[in-house]
C-alpha cells in the first residue's frame, strides 16, 4: 500500500494504492468533504472509469473513502447502478461510519494516528491486531534469505575486490576478505565468515606465506573438531599436508593428522608419545592436541596415557601460561587433567576463589572438581562445588551449564538418598534451560550421533559419542557423561567390543545391562578387579555384579583376591563403615552375589567367613522376606556341597530357611536341598520330621526323599495331596488363576497306592484339557502326572491322552486371556507365562512310553516340536533322554547340529556313551560355544569308552570354565 502519485502530477482518480496477498492491484480516492452527494459518487467513479486507461496496471476494486457520512438512500442507489455498470471493478463506498467500525477492532492504527486514550474511548475491548515491528536483526536475516548474505552485509563489495586481486596481489586480497569476514560476522553469519577466513589461507599460499597460512588453516582445523565437523576438520587437516612446505608448515600437519585418528578410531588411537610434535612454532596447537589426548583417554578407565604423559601435560601448561590468545585458557584444561590425575586441586580451587581466573574458567575448575568428588562417591564435597560451579555459570550468563550443574548435583544426591532427593531441582533444571535456547556442542553430538543410530550406522555413531564423552567430561557435565557413557556402552556391546562395554557399564552402575553383556559370551573373562576398590559404591557393586555373571570364568587364580574383596565389603557394612546405596548398584547385594555365584570355589576360610556374615539373614518373622534370600540358599548350598568341614553349618541354616514356612524362601530351599538331602540324610532327617510334624509341607516333602517306607503320618499327608489333586480347576471366563501347586501335592502323594496314584494322574490331564486353563496351569498338571506315574504299569490310556496333549497346538480360551493387553507398546503386559505346552506333554509321554513302537511316536513328533518355542527343545531333550539313548546313535549328528544347547548336551551324553561315536562330533561337542555342553561332555569323557574320549578330555582340561575342568578330572 503506498501513495499513488506527488502533489502536481495527474493520478488518474487514485490516492492510494496497493496490492492484495493474491497479487491483485486496489486503489482508493479520497474525499475530504463536509457532506457527500449523489454527484460526488458519480463523479469520482467516473473520473476513474475514464482515465484508468493510463495506468500501466489493472485495478480490480475501486474503493471511494469519504470523510463524512454518506447513507442517503440516492447514495446507496447510485452505488448500486455503478457496480452494476462497471462489473470489471469492484467498487465500494466507505464513509465516517463504516470506516469507524473498521478502526474499532485495529487499537495499534487508532494509538498511532491518535492517542492511547482515545483508544481506550473508542476501540472495542478485544485483543489487540498488533504486527509488531520486526527487529533490525530479523529484517536483515529475512532479506538475507532472499538476497544474500554478502549483499545485505555490505560484504559483496569487498568479496569481488578480492577476486579481481588474488591473481596480482593476493595479499591485498587477503585485506579485502578480512573486511568482508569482519562484516558478515558483525551481520550475525559467523558461518559465512568462516568460509571466507578459510579461503585466506590459499591466497597466502599463493603469495608463499606458507607458515601463516598453516597457522589459519590450523586455527580453522581446531574450530571444526570443537563443533562437531568432523569432515570440515579432515578437509583443513589435507590442506595442511597438501601444503606442508615448510618446517612450521609441516608440524602443524603432523599436529592434525594426529588428531584426526583420535577423533575417527573407533577404539581411540592414542600414541604412546607426543612429545616428537612439539615445536616452538606451535604450542598452542600441540596443547590442544594433548588435551584431545587426554579427554579421549578418559573413556577408556584402564588406559593408562593420561599417566604416562603426566610430565608432558605439566610441562606443556607451564609453556602457554603466559601466551596470548587461548593460552590461558588452554593451560586452565591441562592442569585440570593433570588434577584429576594426581587429585591436587589446591592451586586450581585457590584461583578460581580468589577471583584470579575469567568466570569461565572458574566454572569449569569448579565442575570438573564437582566431578572428581562424585566419581569417588564423595557427595558432599560433589554437591558443594557443582553449587560454586552454578554459581559462576549464572554469573557468565551460561544458563545451559548451570542447568547441567544441578542436573549433576541432583544425581549424586539421589545415589546416596533415593528419588526423595530430588526436591524441586528438576523445575530449577527446566527454567536455567528455558533460558538458554542455543544447543551445546555436546548436544550437538548428541543429536548426530542418535540419527546415526536410527539409520543403522554406529561406525558413524561411535567416533560422534566419543566426541560427545569428551566434551561432557571437559565441561565436567555429570549427567551428560553419564548418558555417554550408556550409548557408548550399548553400541560396544553390539559390536563385539564386550570389555570396553562392561568398563563402561560398571562406570555407569548399569548393573543388569553389565551382567547381561558378560553373559553374552560365555567364554570370555571380562576382568573388572580393578572397580572392585573403588571407592563409588556403584562402581564396586556392578563390578561385582558382572563377576557373579561370569563366576565360572574366573581363573583360579583370582578366586581368593575377589572373595576376599567381597568379604572387606561384608565387614565394612557389619561395623557401619560401608557407604551404600538401595539400587541394583548396591556394593553390599552384589558382593554377596558373587560370593554366591562362588561358593563352590572358595577357600575355607573365606567360606567360614561368609557363613559367619549370613547367620543372622535365617531367622526372621513370619511372611518377612529379605533381599538377600536368593543369594543366602545359594551360597549356603554352594558350601555344603563343596566344603564338608563347614557342611554341617551351612545345613543349619538352609534348614533354618525351610523352617520359615514361607512361601517364597522356602520353595528355594526345598529346591536347593534335594540333592543334599538324599546324599547326608543322618544330617536333616531328624529336623526334617520335626518341621513336618508342625506341618510344613517343603520339609515333608523333602523328609519323603529319604523316607523307605511311609509313615502313618506321611500316608495321612499322601491321602489329603491326593484330595486336593482330585479338585477340579477353578478358571472361568471372569476369573483366571495362575498356579495349581499339583506338583508339590504329587510329590507328597507319590507314596501312595499304584492304582491310586494311576487314577490321580488321569485326573491331571483331565484338568489339563479344561477350556480356561492357561499354559502355565497345563504345564503344571503335566509335571503332577509326571511324578505321580513315571514309574507305574499299564499306563497305555495315559500315554494315549498324553500324546494327545503333545498333538494339540491350539490354545485354550485361559492362553488367550493370558495375552490380552499384550501389545508391546502397551502400558500393562503379561509376559514370561508358557502357552504353548506340547513339548512339556511329550516329555509326559516319554515318561509313559514302554513299547518300542510308543518310543518311536515320541521320537517322531519330538523331532516335529524342535524349535517350536523358545524352550520347547529344553524339554523334547529330556523327552529323549528318557528313551533309550542306544537307539538315538544314528541322530548324533543331527543333534548335535542343533542351535539349543540342550540338544546339543543330549548328542554329548550320547557320544560319551557310544564307543563307536565318530571322533569328529567328539571334537565338535569338545569346542561347543556353550559351557553347558562341554561340561556334560566332559563329565562323559572321563568314563567314556570311545577311543577318542582321553585325547578330548586333555583339551578339556585346559577349558576357560572351572565347571567343565572340574566335570574333566572326574
Amino acid at each position: 500500500m503506498q501513495l499513488y502519485g506527488v502533489r502536481g502530477q495527474s493520478q488518474y482518480g487514485l490516492d492510494v494504492v496497493g496490492t492484495a496477498p493474491d497479487g491483485s492491484r486496489h486503489g482508493i480516492q479520497g474525499k475530504r468533504y463536509r457532506t457527500f452527494t449523489k454527484l460526488d459518487l458519480t463523479k469520482a467513479v467516473n473520473k476513474f472509469i475514464s482515465k484508468r486507461g493510463n495506468i500501466p496496471f489493472p485495478i480490480a476494486r475501486l474503493v471511494v473513502a469519504a470523510g463524512c457520512l454518506a447513507e442517503r438512500t440516492e447514495i446507496t442507489h447510485e452505488l448500486y447502478r455503478l457496480q452494476d455498470l462497471h462489473t470489471d471493478v469492484q467498487i465500494e463506498l466507505w464513509h465516517q461510519r463504516t470506516i469507524s467500525d473498521k478502526l474499532r477492532n485495529r487499537r495499534d492504527i487508532v494509538v498511532e494516528l491518535f492517542s492511547e486514550a482515545v483508544a481506550d474511548a473508542f476501540c472495542l475491548p478485544a485483543p489487540l491486531h498488533v504486527v509488531a515491528a520486526p527487529s533490525p536483526d530479523r529484517v536483515t536475516l529475512a532479506d538475507a534469505l532472499l538476497y544474500g548474505p554478502a549483499e545485505i552485509t555490505g560484504a559483496a563489495q569487498h568479496l569481488a575486490g578480492a577476486d579481481n586481486l588474488s591473481s596480482t596481489n593476493p595479499l591485498s586480497a587477503v585485506a579485502e576478505l578480512e573486511q568482508a569476514a569482519k562484516l558478515l560476522a558483525e551481520g550475525g553469519f559467523t558461518a559465512h565468515a568462516t568460509v571466507v577466513l578459510d579461503r585466506r589461507a590459499v591466497l597466502l599460499t599463493q603469495a608463499d606465506e606458507h607458515d601463516k597460512a598453516a597457522r589459519l588453516q590450523d586455527s580453522a582445523f581446531w574450530s571444526a573438531l570443537e563443533d562437531g565437523r568432523h569432515d570440515d576438520a579432515e578437509t583443513h587437516a589435507r590442506n595442511l599436508k597438501k601444503n606442508a612446505n615448510t618446517a612450521v608448515s609441516k608440524a602443524f600437519s603432523d599436529i592434525a593428522a594426529a588428531a584426526i585418528n583420535i577423533v575417527r578410531h573407533p577404539l581411540g588411537a592414542l600414541p604412546p608419545q607426543l612429545e616428537q610434535l612439539r615445536t616452538d612454532s606451535t604450542e598452542l596447537s600441540f596443547a590442544q592436541l594433548l588435551i584431545l589426548a587426554a579427554e579421549d583417554a578418559a573413556i577408556d578407565p584402564s588406559n593408562t596415557w593420561r599417566q604416562d604423559n603426566l610430565a608432558a601435560l605439566i610441562t606443556q601448561a607451564n609453556l602457554i601460561e603466559g601466551s596470548p590468545s587461548d593460552g590461558a585458557v588452554l593451560a586452565c584444561k591441562l592442569r585440570l587433567e593433570v588434577a584429576s590425575l594426581t587429585g591436587d586441586w589446591i592451586g586450581l580451587l585457590g584461583k578460581a576463589r580468589k577471583h584470579q581466573v575469567p568466570r569461565d574458567q572458574a566454572m569449569l575448575i569448579y565442575a570438573r572438581n564437582a566431578m572428581y568428588h562424585a566419581e569417588r562417591g564423595e557427595s558432599e564435597q560433589a554437591e558443594a562445588s557443582w553449587a560454586d560451579a552454578m554459581t559462576q555459570a549464572c554469573l557468565n550468563g551460561q544458563n545451559g551449564a548451570a542447568a547441567e550443574y544441578v542436573a549433576a548435583r541432583t544425581f549424586i544426591r539421589v545415589r546416596f538418598r533415593g528419588p526423595i532427593a530430588q526436591n524441586n531441582d528438576h523445575q530449577l533444571v527446566r527454567s536455567l534451560r528455558a533460558q538458554s535456547p542455543a544447543s551445546t556442542s555436546a548436544e550437538r553430538f548428541e543429536e548426530k550421533a542418535m540419527r546415526a543410530l536410527l539409520d543403522d550406522k554406529p561406525h558413524v555413531a561411535v567416533p560422534l559419542l566419543r566426541a560427545l564423552h569428551r566434551a561432557a567430561y571437559s565441561a565436567g557435565a555429570w549427567v551428560q557423561l553419564d548418558r555417554a557413557r550408556r550409548l557408548l556402552a550399548n553400541v560396544y556391546g553390539s559390536a563385539g567390543e564386550s570389555l570396553l562395554a562392561v568398563k563402561l557399564h560398571v562406570l555407569g552402575a548399569q548393573s543388569k545391562k553389565a551382567a547381561s553383556v558378560a553373559k553374552e559370551d560365555p567364554n570370555t573373562y571380562l576382568d573388572v578387579r580393578e572397580f572392585l576398590s573403588s571407592p563409588a559404591y556403584w562402581v564396586a557393586g556392578t563390578a561385582y555384579r558382572v563377576l557373579a555373571a561370569e563366576a565360572d570364568l574366573i581363573p583360579d587364580n583370582d578366586v581368593g583376591f575377589v572373595t576376599d574383596s567381597a568379604l572387606s565389603v561384608l565387614d565394612d557394612a557389619a561395623a557401619n563403615k560401608l557407604q551404600d546405596g538401595i539400587y541394583d548398584s548396591s556394593a553390599w547385594r552384589n558382593a554377596i552375589t558373587a560370593l554366591a555365584a562362588l561358593a563352590k570355589r572358595l577357600p575355607d576360610e573365606h567360606a567360614l567367613r561368609i557363613l559367619e556374615h549370613s547367620r543372622p539373614w535365617v531367622p526372621r518373622e513370619p511372611g518377612r522376606h529379605r533381599r538377600t534370600d536368593d543369594d543366602h540358599v545359594r551360597l549356603c548350598a554352594g558350601i555344603a556341597f563343596a566344603h564338608p568341614v563347614h557342611r554341617a553349618d551351612a545345613i543349619d541354616q538352609l534348614l533354618g530357611l525351610l523352617e520359615a514356612n514361607d512361601s517364597a524362601v522356602s520353595r528355594k530351599t526345598e529346591h536347593a536341598m534335594a540333592d543334599l538331602v538324599q546324599q547326608h540324610p543322618e544330617m536333616v532327617r531328624e529336623r526334617l520330621a520335626r518341621m513336618t510334624a508342625d506341618g510344613n509341607p517343603y520339609a515333608a516333602r523333602l523328609l519323603l526323599l529319604i523316607t523307605g517306607q511311609p509313615t502313618e503320618e506321611q500316608l495321612i499327608a499322601a491321602a489329603a495331596a491326593g484330595e486336593r489333586l482330585r479338585k477340579p480347576p477353578t478358571s472361568t471366563a471372569h476369573s483366571l488363576g495362575i498356579g495349581t501347586g499339583a506338583a508339590g501335592q504329587a510329590l507328597l502323594a507319590r507314596v501312595l497306592p499304584s492304582d491310586e496314584r494311576r487314577e490321580l494322574a488321569r485326573h491331571q490331564l483331565a484338568h489339563a484339557a479344561f477350556p480356561f486353563e492357561p499354559g502355565e496351569n497345563r504345564s503344571e498338571y503335566y509335571d503332577a502326572a509326571r511324578i505321580l506315574a513315571h514309574d507305574l504299569d499299564d499306563v497305555d490310556d495315559l500315554f494315549d491322552n498324553a500324546m494327545l496333549h503333545a498333538h494339540n497346538s491350539t490354545p485354550s480360551r485361559g492362553d488367550l486371556l493370558n495375552n490380552l493387553g499384550n501389545h508391546p507398546l502397551g502400558m500393562f503386559r503379561m509376559t514370561g507365562f508358557t502357552v504353548d505346552t506340547r513339548a512339556h506333554a511329550l516329555w509326559l509321554a516319554a515318561l509313559l512310553a514302554r513299547t518300542d513302537e510308543q518310543k518311536q511316536e515320541v521320537r517322531a513328533l519330538g523331532y516335529l516340536l524342535i524349535g517350536s518355542t523358545e524352550n520347547a527343545d529344553w524339554y523334547i531333550a529330556h523327552a529323549f533322554q528318557a528313551l533309550d539313548l542306544a537307539d538315538a546313535d544314528h541322530d548324533l549328528a543331527f543333534l548335535a547340529s542343533q542351535p539349543h544347547w540342550a540338544l546339543r548336551s543330549l548328542a554329548a551324553l550320547i557320544w560319551t556313551r557310544s564307543a563307536d561315536a565318530p571322533a569328529n562330533i567328539g571334537s565338535l561337542l569338545t569346542n561347543d560355544a556353550d559351557p553347558r555342553v562341554r561340561c556334560t561332555f566332559a563329565e562323559g569323557a572321563s568314563s567314556s569308552d570311545n577311543p577318542a574320549a582321553p585325547n578330548l578330555r586333555e583339551i578339556l582340561l585346559t577349558d576357560p570354565c572351572h565347571s567343565v575342568r572340574q566335570g574333566a578330572r572326574r
